[in-house]
């Protein structure tokens, strides 16, 4: 059985080809497609025997999604002899509501409800159903899955879930959904499987890419995540602001210092650390200008680190004790100095990071002190892979 992944973003496509064996899952293809500069975009293809990448011309990213797919069996080294060989083809879904609770077979009726959400989801759903459209016409014998980003989260407790406004708002639909909810679940799994038999019962997962996220963890569920009715409350990230004052936006839309439309743009696409460095929301270029003296550059850094650490150590009381910290997502995996900055500091809670290990570390792996009595997890996550697996589960 062939199972083939696809992760349509707002700036880039993912895809990745999985055959079903003896011993789990093989990885046999990886596909990626990236905007590098309007209408030109980076088509990069991994297979066993090497990988190849190419500049490709298109109006639009979701043209992409056919040439990036159809290298599966008409490229230069196919893998199948016809689309029809891929049983499977699981979706990633950022946001499923109120009803999508769990990996569910798209239907007509699934496709409206993941429309219906494209309003508070305007960044992650749309492209999403772009991929579904264009995967079911490249694939129309196949079975198509949806795998929701706010499933993980559904062990939330109503407390939790709540936002203290009116009660009016839970009928409405306006509730803490929580995201990143493939990766958080992943690397949970992961990381008591690292740690076994350490009983790592109280967790934190740090999901730390361009969008970022914090979840408590215990016994493999999510308690709680930063994000909220969207993916843009919580921390700090690469353009989004995460949380601020509301008063704030009702004052710049009272006099007129900003539209609806202006203010949406502005908390997506120019904030976090984009917004304050004034130049860029790569966290390498930060840590590099930091280091040069850039002094917005700096703060944006030490930002970063500050609502990182304020979650831990409002999570860490939630949970009433922690057994591990992980770190994962590009930053989470690969940015050396926010790890150390982050655990800095951290040992009244029992976390002790070895320098050492940290600076060496590839993922997985434990770059906590011998004596730490917290473990400190950098986990490659893989989300397609967990999708891959969600879809093998679902019955036919």
């Amino acid at each position: 059985m062939h199972i083939l992944v696809l992760n349509v973003g707002s700036s880039s496509i993912k895809a990745a080809l999985f055959k079903k064996g003896e011993e789990g899952l093989e990885t046999r293809w990886k596909g990626t497609l990236a905007r590098r500069k309007e209408n030109v975009f980076i088509l990069k293809l991994t297979q066993e025997g090497g990988s190849h990448e190419e500049p490709i011309e298109l109006s639009s990213l979701y043209e992409g999604v056919k040439p990036l797919l159809e290298n599966l069996w008409a490229g230069k080294s196919p893998l199948l002899h016809h689309p029809a060989e891929i049983s499977r083809v699981g979706h990633r879904i950022v946001h499923g509501g109120e009803k999508l609770l769990k990996p569910t077979v798209i239907t007509a009726e699934v496709k409206k409800e993941i429309e219906s959400l494209c309003s508070i989801a305007p960044l992650h759903n749309p492209p999403g159903l772009q991929g579904i459209e264009a995967a079911q016409k490249l694939f129309p014998t196949s079975l198509h899955i949806a795998v929701f980003d706010t499933s993980f989260h559904q062990t939330m407790s109503e407390a939790v879930y709540t936002y203290p406004g009116p009660y009016e708002w839970r009928e409405q639909g306006i509730r803490r959904y929580g995201f990143h909810g493939i990766s958080h679940g992943y690397c949970a799994a992961k990381a008591r499987e690292m740690l076994h038999p350490f009983p790592a019962e109280k967790m934190i997962c740090c999901h730390l890419g361009n969008g970022c996220s914090v979840t408590a963890i215990h016994q493999g569920r999510s308690v709680v995540n930063s994000m909220g009715f969207t993916p843009l409350e919580g921390l700090m990230m690469g353009s989004r602001s995460g949380s601020v004052d509301p008063a704030i936006l009702l004052h710049l839309l009272r006099y007129n210092k900003a539209s609806i439309d202006s203010l949406d743009h502005l908390l997506n696409y120019d904030s976090g650390l984009k917004g304050i460095s004034g130049e860029s929301g790569d966290m390498q270029w930060i840590v590099q200008q930091n280091d040069a003296g850039h002094s917005r550059a700096k703060l944006a850094f030490e930002m970063f680190i500050y609502h990182l650490k304020f979650y831990i150590g409002a999570f860490t009381t939630i949970l009433e004790g922690l057994d591990a910290l992980v770190f994962t997502g590009g930053i989470g995996e690969n940015a050396i100095r926010v790890r150390e900055e982050t655990c800095k500091g951290l040992a009244f809670l029992g976390i002790h990071l070895d320098q050492k290990a940290n600076h060496n570390c590839i993922p997985n792996q434990d770059v906590a002190k011998k004596d730490s009595p917290v473990r400190i997890l950098v986990i490659h996550t893989q989300e397609e892979l967990a999708i891959a697996e969600a879809c093998l589960s679902m019955e036919s």
